[in-house]
């Protein structure tokens, strides 16, 4: 499963050009990219982002066959038909495919704008319209083989080798002249000395299908070519995924940070805890405080710093968590031991000077209130949320909040207590407050809350006394997960997990399901038999993943996570597609990593190093990888991760490493002190790919999401997909709904679903009768060949919905037994026969068949639902006098004859409701009767 890969300019096989990143029907091999230039011997890697920030100018009065020239960045490249020229100024050398003759270069993808060039007084020598282009092609440099060089925003060059299929791998050849000495690296890199720098050519990495393919380097006496392992040459390869953009924020001293949070315009937050005077800030200059200072900056999406804002007194002063709210404005949980921290005007929230608390910042960074709410106990900082309400909620571990008594437990019950705290927007009061602990030490370390007002913690500590609820008594202390309803002031229950070392620092709320990530000593926990991992990898810990039923706190999924060494779980995120994403540290060779991850081996000597990994909600491992530096001795922690509303994640925290593997557009390319903070973009679905949110899935008469059922007619809003204008169903020759209309096809489990329409923006589609049985399918939507990342669906057996005249609630679609539209003018007599339209029946009987059309001469043949079908009409049993597929519409478009009950209260809004297999329609919809 082919789920992650970063977006990187490419081709379709063909000679069709786009930016579609699954190629068909052929390969590539691989995308080969030039390294920064070196300026002192210092040699920084980078990775391809965004558009293509150098162009490919025709040369218009070609001297020495130049065709067309590009200037990267330190120099210059002459494109002549049989080599790539490098022009350093005072030097030059040259790539030649082996045993190429001339090719034919052409130009693609017309940059925007043109060029004119006056040069001299001779008119025969200037240019004028001069058109220029993202990327050029070699064609044919050997059978079957292209080869394609375009630009990265900084200025840099890349270039790819394209095989049709057949083509011999063995024909991929390059030879470097000019060049001091050519070298493969002990990683794997190609080494080209110049006379100013190094160039880099960074290792060959293929995969194809689920797998990589096994590439490296090989030297050909002055030659340098790539050796493949085994791979189906019928298929497409294409590359793994990467970090678009990786860079150092640091001073001269230590910096460190979890606190990450990203807004709806992809602008993110840090806060970082820094003991540099020089650590970056805007504006410039800005003063250091004291010990330690809190640090909060703001980037855009495309990495631009906004804003900073120092924020400390004389002694220690360190963030903890952060969250945006929808207007920009962050809040931030921090400690002080400063008793001349800073305070805004107007807090009226904690009268002490030192403490834990909440600082909250304008969209510009301003400091405008503060919450001091108790001492500082070894819990740390507040984690915190926001609630739809826009109140803040925290918890952490407290040893009292000065004057509140709490709903559930008034007073600490000894040592560090849980604390539970709602604050307003304006950190002007306290809204509620509880504590929740026995004698022994407990730390909330994880908060949410559901839209009833519900809150969900996980937390670490307890003894057997803890105060459960429904759930069962604790065997000691360990990592558990609790539920609040904060509305009646009652635990609904507190779920025991594992004793660890530390646990629950990821938490997830997902509908009905409670995801936690926590840290585990390998005692008292049992995974299921479905389980990733069933045993103890090793170690002090292994990560934990627990899905618990956010209902009553019943675990419905755990496994491990881990290798032989030991792994912590500091952060759980969920992206748009429903899957998680943990990210931590590890000192494990052996971590369960993917092919196609960033990096599949731990280096040698490392204290330890982050880690990113992906499981869809099944408990399936999706993506995992390495994620850090591998200077000897160094270590890389993965601490705090966000996602943006495309599935890309942002990931922040400390490292000591001093080759963590920047970008080349990074904001600090060069670690600064002894430890600084760094912040990493996985890259995992670009701004022009096709790509399906999981809320963007709808029952096509309801508009409710959920699960899906089998044959049921869906609505879905991909973005990226579509064409301008409508399109239609069409029929196959055998009288068929077709699969692809308008570039567009949808595929659930590599099923493509019947297509009703495809616009712009919005597909309509019947899902496979094949999800059957099946708890998850993965669907894919594919526009014009380019697949979006794959996402798991949950499936049901029923999910009906009755078609209306609006959004799926109001006046049904009704025709009255005289064929007039039931309406508040035509409402229908009691006693009379009417028909009304739903889909979300499930499997039938004849088993339904995707796409075909109900065409049949005799009732019995119609599809009827397999499961029992109960109509009501004002809460009274309809008489179903024929419930099957409606004639000569699609399979999963079901007719209803119902009578109208005797009994029915007469009125214009009369509820109307189908239930399939003990499923009921939603509410809402309505009919009228006389």
């Amino acid at each position: 499963m082919k789920t992650l890969i970063p977006w990187r300019p490419g081709l379709k096989v063909g000679g069709v050009p786009g930016y579609g990143r699954v190629l068909q029907n052929g390969v590539v091999l691989p995308v080969l990219l030039w390294a920064t230039l070196l300026n002192g011997g210092n040699l920084y890697s980078a990775q391809s982002i965004g558009h293509a920030g150098m162009l490919f100018e025709p040369v218009g009065h070609a001297r020495g066959g130049v065709q067309f020239v590009a200037l990267a960045k330190g120099y210059r490249v002459f494109f002549e038909p049989n080599r790539a020229v490098f022009d350093f100024g005072s030097h030059r050398a040259s790539m030649t495919f082996s045993g190429a003759g001339p090719s034919s270069i052409t130009g693609e993808s017309p940059a925007p704008g043109i060029h004119n060039y006056y040069r001299g007084d001779n008119a025969s020598q200037w240019s004028e319209g001069v058109q220029s282009f993202e990327r050029i092609r070699y064609r044919g440099v050997r059978p079957g083989i292209d080869l394609i060089f375009y630009g990265r925003p900084d200025s840099e060059m890349e270039f790819d080798l394209i095989l049709s299929p057949g083509a011999n791998p063995a024909l991929v050849e390059l030879q470097y002249d000019g060049f001091g000495s050519l070298e493969i690296g002990p990683k794997g890199d190609l080494l080209l000395k110049t006379p100013e720098g190094v160039l880099r050519q960074r290792p060959p990495e293929v995969t194809q299908a689920d797998r990589r393919i096994r590439a490296r380097y090989v030297r050909r006496g002055t030659a340098i070519g790539i050796k493949l392992g085994p791979y189906d040459t019928s298929q497409a390869l294409v590359i793994d995924p990467r970090i678009s953009y990786a860079t150092y924020v640091g001073g001269s001293d230590v910096e460190n940070t979890e606190a990450i949070a990203i807004d709806d315009d992809g602008n993110y937050y840090i806060a970082a805890n820094s003991f540099s005077a020089n650590y970056p800030r805007l504006p410039a200059g800005q003063p250091y405080a004291g010990d330690q200072d809190i640090v909060v900056s703001k980037f855009s999406a495309s990495n631009i710093l906004l804003y900073s804002t120092v924020i400390g007194g004389s002694s220690k002063d360190v963030p903890g968590r952060a969250v945006v709210d929808t207007d920009g404005s962050l809040y931030v949980s921090f400690s002080t031991a400063s008793t001349n921290f800073p305070r805004p005007p107007g807090v009226t929230i904690g009268a002490g000077t030192i403490g834990d608390g909440v600082l909250k910042l304008s969209p510009t960074g301003a400091l405008t209130a503060m919450a001091l709410m108790g001492p500082s106990t070894a819990a740390g900082p507040y984690d915190l949320t926001l609630d739809t309400n826009h109140n803040i909620w925290v918890t952490g571990g407290t040893t009292g909040v000065p004057g509140q008594t709490g709903s559930i437990q008034a007073r600490v019950a000894g040592g560090t207590d849980i604390l539970v705290a709602s604050l307003n927007n304006l950190l002007t009061q306290i809204k509620y407050l509880t504590y929740l602990g026995t004698p022994a030490d407990e730390s909330g370390n994880r908060i949410r809350v559901d839209v009833s007002g519900n809150v969900y913690l996980s937390g670490v500590g307890g003894s057997a006394a803890f105060p459960t609820g429904a759930g069962k008594a604790f065997p000691g202390a360990g990592t558990f997960a609790l539920k609040l309803d904060t509305v009646n002031n009652r635990i609904v229950f507190a779920t025991y997990l594992s004793a660890g070392n530390g646990g629950g620092y990821g938490l997830v709320l997902d509908g009905n399901d409670l995801w936690v990530a926590a840290n585990s000593s390998g005692k008292d926990f049992a995974p299921t038999p479905d389980a990733f991992q069933k045993v103890f990898g090793g170690g002090t810990n292994d990560v934990i993943l627990v899905r618990l039923s956010a209902l009553d706190g019943t675990i419905g999924y755990a496994t491990y996570f881990g290798g032989t060494g030991s792994e912590f779980a500091n952060d759980l995120v969920q992206d748009p597609y429903g899957n998680l994403i943990l990210y931590g540290n590890t000192t494990s060779p052996n971590l369960p990593t993917t092919t196609d991850a960033m990096s599949r081996t731990l280096a040698p000597s490392l204290i330890t190093t982050a880690y990113i990994s992906v499981l869809d909600v099944s408990g399936g491992l999706v993506y995992s990888s390495y994620a850090g530096g591998s200077s000897a001795g160094s270590f890389t922690l993965g601490l705090g991760l966000a996602v943006d509303k495309l599935g890309n994640a942002i990931g922040v925290g400390a490292t000591s490493s001093t080759d963590f593997p920047v970008t080349g557009d990074a904001f600090q390319k060069q670690m600064a002190g002894v430890q600084d903070v760094y912040i990493a973009r996985f890259e995992f679905v670009a701004p022009t790919d096709p790509y399906l949110a999981r809320i963007a899935i709808q029952n096509a008469a309801s508009f409710r999401g959920g699960p899906i059922a089998p044959g049921e007619v869906i609505t879905i809003y991909p973005r990226n997909v579509g064409p301008a204008t409508l399109v239609t169903a069409a029929l196959t020759a055998d009288r068929r709904i077709a699969t692809l209309i308008g570039g567009t096809r949808v595929l659930f489990d590599d099923i493509p679903a019947p297509l009703v329409y495809t616009v712009g923006g919005q597909v309509s589609l019947v899902a496979p009768y094949e999800v059957q049985g099946k708890a998850f399918t993965r669907v894919v939507v594919e526009y014009n060949g380019v697949k979006s990342r794959p996402m798991l669906v949950p499936v049901t057996a029923t999910a009906p919905g009755v078609f209306t005249a609006g959004n799926g609630s109001g006046p049904a679609v009704v025709i009255n037994e005289d064929g007039s539209f039931n309406s508040v003018s035509q409402p229908a007599s009691r006693g009379s026969i009417i028909v009304f339209f739903a889909t979300g029946e499930g499997q039938t009987n004849p088993s339904g068949v995707n796409g075909r059309l109900n065409e049949f001469s005799r009732l019995e043949d119609f599809p009827r639902p397999v499961a029992a079908v109960n109509v009501t009409i004002g809460g009274q049993a309809a008489e179903v006098l024929f419930g099957a597929g409606a004639p000569g519409f699609l399979a999963g478009l079901m007719q209803f004859n119902v009578r109208v009950p005797q009994g029915v209260e007469p009125g214009p809004v009369v509820p109307l409701t189908v239930s399939v297999g003990g499923v009921p329609s939603a509410a809402g919809v309505t009919m009228a009767v006389r």
